[in-house]
Formats: C-alpha cells, structure tokens, sequence
C-alpha cells in the first residue's frame, strides 16, 4: 500500500477484527443477521463480512426474498 508497509498491517489486522466483531455480534450461526433487513443483507454481501459460503447463501436468499415480499422495493432507512 504506496510503500507503507507497517500502516498496510495495522489496517489488514483493524479489518479482519471488524470482520470478526461484525460476526460475532449480529450474525447468527446459518448467516441470519439480527436486523433482517435488506439493507443489512446487502452491505454483509457486499463488503465480504460473512466468512462462511453457506452464511453467504442464506443471507443471499433471505435478501431476494424480503425483496420479494417487500414488491421488490427496497428501503434505505430505518423500519
């Protein structure tokens, strides 16, 4: 990361303790996440914070089908 070797560590470390935290916290065993929301669901794909495959499938077919349910509209603010 442009030569800086030892902030490259520090911010791989941060990023998998985030990572680990996220889970820790609000993911559930088969990969339901606590708010189970689509816009949760999204972001845990998105930005990788589901370690497992089967965690990622789930939280993949959970999104499709609070889209579906919600006649694939989906909200970005609070419920």
């Amino acid at each position: 990361m442009l030569g800086k070797k030892e902030e490259e560590t520090h911010y791989k470390k941060l990023a998998e303790e985030v990572h680990q935290d996220f889970n820790d916290e609000y993911v559930t065993a088969n990969g339901r996440i606590i708010s189970d929301s689509a816009t949760v669901y999204s972001m845990a794909l998105e930005f990788a914070l589901l370690p497992q495959a089967s965690q990622r499938e789930y939280a993949g077919k959970r999104l499709a089908a609070l889209a579906r349910e919600s006649g694939y509209r989906i909200s970005f603010s609070p419920a």
